[in-house]
């Protein structure tokens, strides 16, 4: 972020923002629901070359600024850089991505599980080959229930609501219905408090 004007801090409360110079943060965060043309917001006249107050803006995505990755690029983005990453948002594209690979990688794990299923006759226990198989796909589970949270949490806000939303996932019969919404529902177009539409921009 290099141009001067009034922004939302990381880190400051909600609905605020405050005077970036171009280089470091002034003065005390100020009430964002100022009508535009408005005086600048009381504490505001504190900072030093500031001009009138702006409507918010969102410095995490850039206005314009517009998220195309490849499938493997959003599926490793949501095991590297947002595993657990519970701020920001997260288009259609990301999380439906996210998902379909997770299974795809899934099912390559169990596939000595059902080999060893293919091969088994009826009369024999279980192979160790078949419980290597369904160990992988359970820790694989495991590992991946972070991202997979973090992930959900972005689609929410997103679509302009509470990453709280996403708890409905764990509802009998309900989940499910949540879980098509959040790969179904698109972007936001506006800006919000949890940055700019990363679909489009």
């Amino acid at each position: 972020m290099t141009n001067a004007g009034w922004y939302h801090a990381e880190g400051d409360a909600p609905g605020t923002q405050r005077y970036w110079d171009g280089e470091t943060w002034q003065g005390e965060p100020v009430a964002a629901n100022v009508p535009v043309g408005s005086p600048s917001p009381p504490g505001a006249s504190q900072v030093p070359g500031a001009p009138a107050f702006m409507p918010p803006q969102y410095p995490q995505h850039a206005r314009g600024q517009v998220e195309k990755l490849s499938p493997f690029q959003y599926w490793k983005k949501c095991w590297t850089s947002s595993f657990a990453d519970f701020e920001g948002r997260a288009r259609r594209a990301e999380y439906g991505w996210f998902f379909l690979m997770n299974a795809v990688v899934g099912f390559i794990l169990f596939l000595p599980s059902i080999i060893a299923l293919v091969m088994m006759s009826d009369s024999e226990d279980p192979p160790a080959l078949f419980f290597a198989g369904f160990g992988l796909v359970v820790l694989f589970m495991l590992v991946s229930f972070l991202p997979s949270l973090a992930v959900a949490v972005r689609r929410w806000h997103d679509v302009g609501q509470s990453g709280w939303f996403v708890l409905f996932r764990f509802i009998p019969v309900v989940g499910w219905l949540v879980h098509l919404f959040e790969l179904l529902a698109d972007s936001k177009e506006q800006p919000n408090q949890w940055g700019s539409s990363p679909k489009y921009g």
